[in-house]
């Protein structure tokens, strides 16, 4: 096959993950980070969490670049994420074709047809973009150990502008830049040269995040100590000890990889039965120390090694979050499947590259999410539901969820819609409609956080802007309270709750008193005040 229609070949499995995207994208906000997101475009505050540190500006510029030409913000930041799948598909594509263009292929495939790329390509998060920025910054590093120049330059500007999406990544990723600075064989004044473009370009990236927020710091490193608390091995305050922590984030990290690469998994496996003892992973331990005149296969082998040991020690030593976290690391496992693909000749492999892109399609399209979250910790469970917890990744990153999620706030918005004045008191958490994006498609309601317990109430905010919740908090609406998250209500009232499917309870038009333990609410039918001039509502 002729590099040109190697390169048409790459365009047309491109597209048709894209034309999959586009059909299956959420029509909402799918998550909370989705709406902070969505509160940055229209104004950047990261101290209000618009977006959440440490910022993201450059997914939040982007999303401000695309944002007129698309109805809405969601389909705007969505649109971002088509352009960074695109993007990361044919930087990969390049990686993998030197010296074999079918390979080109089977990386593609394996890549934009991964269940979990098609997931959160469909929706407004930051993960894809994220994994183009980290694939751009990788294959600029392949080209300058091939020997090129310029590629040098377009490492540091890649190195730049991830720094930029996503600062986690940027550090992540900067072990395999070193290496390939060191290891390239071009002329010093060249990386020199580079390697004072790329200290100007984060040093810039740097001064536009303390521009944007002075206080950037300390701000990120409360987010990194919050967020991790409860999942960090090492100096975290989980109660579950060591080996407990580090057996989870292991579950979790592999789960999230075995979704990320679908049934190339079991292509994997058949290439491994095939092949028998000539099979071979493109990571040899003979490469770990390697001479300036090694090939560049095996310099890109080195390198692969320091950008999966990184991310690799940051999701299983760290936090592991969302499956959307290993994204960064499914270019190694596609590469991986690529060579085993490549080991079988191009129709064989072909044929079984083919087959499981189709069987991952179908998996992405038709599985379906739990039918609900088992809240006993794991340890209490028996065998089979541990079992099933283990699993339940696979089937989060499906268009069932994405669906879902729709439902959800289609329901929001059609009891928000019941009330003109939109003054509604909103009690979200770990629900199907989180009480941030319960504040952005119903901008006018004051609401209320509470924890995963539903018993402790945090943050009171409206329209995106949040605050601490004071010892006592006075609120009145005309429209009346909706509790969203699972759990039954914890307010105190004569008027009992009633059910509204998909969303949670809902207690009529009144006035009353929130403290960090529960609500006492008055149903009246013309409460004194609005919730707007309520003692201590959240700024406008």
């Amino acid at each position: 096959m002729t590099a040109f229609r190697t390169r048409l070949a790459v365009g047309a499995i491109v597209a048709a993950a894209v034309l999959l995207v586009v059909v299956a994208h959420s029509r909402f906000l799918f998550s909370w980070d989705s709406a902070n997101f969505a509160f940055a475009v229209d104004r950047i505050d990261i101290a209000q969490h618009r977006p959440h540190p440490p910022g993201y500006l450059g997914y939040v510029f982007a999303g401000r670049t695309l944002r007129p030409w698309f109805a809405d913000v969601n389909a705007a930041l969505i649109a971002v994420n088509v352009v960074a799948l695109a993007a990361a598909a044919f930087a990969l594509a390049r990686m993998a074709a030197t010296g074999d263009e079918g390979r080109g292929l089977f990386v593609v495939a394996t890549l934009v047809f991964s269940p979990l790329v098609l997931f959160y390509a469909s929706v407004a998060e930051i993960y894809v973009s994220e994994l183009a920025c980290v694939t751009l910054v990788a294959a600029a590093v392949h080209e300058m150990l091939r020997g090129s120049r310029r590629a040098a330059y377009w490492t540091a500007l890649a190195v730049a502008v991830t720094l930029g999406f996503k600062v986690s990544a940027a550090v992540l990723i900067f072990p395999a830049v070193a290496y390939g600075f060191a290891r390239a064989p071009i002329d010093r004044a060249s990386k020199y040269r580079a390697l004072a473009a790329l200290a100007g370009g984060c040093a810039l990236v740097a001064l536009l995040f303390v521009a944007v927020e002075p206080r950037i710091v300390s701000i990120v490193w409360e987010q990194f100590e919050t967020a991790t608390q409860q999942s960090r091995v090492i100096a975290g305050s989980s109660q579950l000890g060591f080996g407990r922590l580090l057996n989870r984030n292991l579950r979790d990290t592999f789960t999230a990889c075995l979704a990320g690469l679908g049934a190339n998994a079991v292509g994997l496996l058949i290439c491994a039965f095939v092949r028998h003892r000539d099979f071979a992973l493109p990571l040899r331990t003979s490469h770990f120390r390697v001479p300036r005149q090694t090939s560049h296969f095996e310099l890109r082998t080195f390198f692969l090694l320091l950008w999966g040991v990184a991310w690799g020690g940051e999701l299983v030593f760290v936090h592991i979050g969302k499956p959307g976290y290993v994204l960064p690391i499914l270019p190694i496992l596609a590469l991986i499947v690529a060579k085993a693909y490549s080991s079988l000749g191009i129709r064989t492999g072909g044929a079984l590259a083919f087959t499981a892109a189709i069987a991952n399609v179908i998996w992405f399209v038709t599985l379906s999410p739990p039918a609900q979250a088992d809240s006993r910790p794991y340890r209490d469970k028996p065998l089979l539901d541990r079992l099933a917890s283990d699993l339940a990744p696979l089937t989060f990153s499906t268009l069932a969820t994405i669906r879902e999620s729709d439902r959800a706030i289609s329901a929001l918005l059609q009891v928000g819609q019941e009330c003109r004045d939109g003054n509604w008191v909103i009690v979200g958490g770990s629900s199907n409609v989180d009480w941030r994006r319960a504040m952005f498609f119903l901008p006018l309601a004051t609401a209320l956080d509470v924890d995963e317990n539903a018993r402790r109430f945090q943050f009171v905010g409206r329209n995106g802007d949040i605050r601490s919740l004071p010892p006592e908090l006075e609120l009145a609406s005309a429209c009346g309270l909706l509790w969203l998250p699972a759990l039954s209500p914890a307010v105190t009232t004569t008027t009992p709750p009633s059910r509204v499917p998909l969303l949670g309870w809902r207690l009529p038009a009144g006035s009353g008193f929130v403290t960090m333990d529960g609500i006492r609410w008055s149903g009246i039918n013309a409460p004194r005040s609005s919730a707007a001039d309520a003692p201590g509502a959240a700024p406008q």
